[in-house]
């Protein structure tokens, strides 16, 4: 099963992206722990796109939902700069907060919370494909 949703990344867009998710976990997955780590990066990979995909411009986000038989993947693609979260250093959890940089916890917790995460440019299209096992 393969759903999808393309509107403009736009703050106004944010809960129709949202509300799409949760429809299609709905049908497929009744685990609430993993229900609940699929929203949380769902939501961390949306915001980010809609807040920093597109600074000069208004363009789509792209949210591609499919559930092959264990397995959850979500595609999130933009059209905006090419941008790969993944090589972006992760934060130094152990220092204290007022020293820690500002930046790469939320890439950082969607790589926790995923059994996998990969990123490629392809096409003009920045793809993060984040995997979930829901068994």
């Amino acid at each position: 099963m393969i759903k999808n949703l393309k509107l403009q990344a736009d703050p106004d867009n944010y809960k129709k992206f949202m509300d799409f998710v949760q429809s299609q976990i709905d049908g497929s997955c009744a685990n609430n722990n993993i229900v609940s780590d699929i929203m949380i990066v769902s939501e961390e990979v949306v915001v980010n796109i809609i807040d920093y995909a597109y600074p000069d411009k208004k363009g789509d986000l792209e949210v591609i939902f499919e559930k092959t038989g264990d397995l959850i993947r979500i595609i999130f693609k933009d059209e905006g700069a090419p941008f790969d979260p993944l090589k972006k250093p992760e934060p130094d959890i152990n220092k204290p907060i007022e020293e820690r940089d500002i930046g790469g916890f939320g890439i950082l917790l969607v790589k926790k919370l995923m059994d996998e995460v990969t990123y490629e440019y392809k096409e003009n299209n920045n793809v993060l494909t984040v995997i979930k096992r829901i068994t």
